[in-house]
């Protein structure tokens, strides 16, 4: 996944006074961001250390869990259908796309990742 940066900046030409402001947009691949005014020094300090920053937003996503449908869960050939950031929005969304007859024949249970680690005990 890669991370996308946009960056807007006030007034349309910097004189590079304490007057200048840099507003900065951060937004990741799952569409969650941070906004930040800050001034032409944090910035260009910003700039120079983005690489860190972008690995601080990478570590902060790993640990917000994600809800995931899986069909044959527990089984070989499991299978990921939908991704939700809620367990009441997986919940919601496996009873409205399967049957209780199908959710047992077809082993569909609802998991928790959190880091790259996968939980059925929620």
């Amino acid at each position: 996944m890669r991370e996308h940066v946009s960056c807007f900046y006030s007034p349309i030409t910097l004189d590079y006074t304490n007057e200048d402001r840099i507003n900065l947009a951060l937004i990741g691949p799952r569409g969650g961001g941070a906004y930040y005014t800050m001034s032409y020094l944090q910035a260009r300090n910003l700039r120079d250390n983005l690489d860190q920053v972008l690995l601080k937003f990478a570590d902060a996503r790993a640990r917000v869990p994600v809800y995931v449908v899986v069909q044959n869960a527990g089984y070989q050939g499991e299978k990921d259908v939908f991704e939700a950031k809620t367990h009441s929005e997986a919940i919601a969304w496996m009873n409205k796309s399967y049957s209780s007859t199908e959710i047992d024949e077809l082993h569909v249970a609802i998991a928790r990742d959190i880091a790259g680690e996968r939980s059925y005990d929620l």
